[in-house]
């Protein structure tokens, strides 16, 4: 993982190493120079469903914001303008959302 890759609210892993609640850790300044710690969370259905996301056929959906499951690679894609963009982690959903509506995608 890349630190340019995170915003400051990101969802990181800190499972190995670390005692944090739920090995769950939301990127500050404070922690910011343990990024070479930090591992990305896997988007799954229910990180989805923790955001709001409705999911239907598989595919997940919250406002407009529409994210298609991919059978193939067992993974979501967000298709804009005819271009897929693969979406593997809660810190690129958070950054897609942030990018497109400029507000923070927060758990419900």
């Amino acid at each position: 993982m890349e630190i340019k890759q995170l915003r400051i609210g990101n969802y990181v892993d800190l499972s190995e190493g670390f005692s944090v609640h739920n090995d769950i850790l939301t990127v500050s300044i404070k922690n910011i120079g343990w990024y070479n710690e930090f591992k990305p969370i896997p988007l799954t259905e229910e990180w989805l469903i923790k955001f709001g996301f409705e999911i239907l056929n598989k595919n997940a959906i919250y406002n407009y914001l529409l994210l298609y499951w991919n059978i193939k690679d067992e993974e979501y894609d967000f298709v804009r303008e005819g271009k897929a963009t693969t979406i593997k982690y809660i810190h690129q959903l958070q950054n897609l959302y942030f990018a497109l509506t400029e507000e923070e995608l927060t758990i419900k």
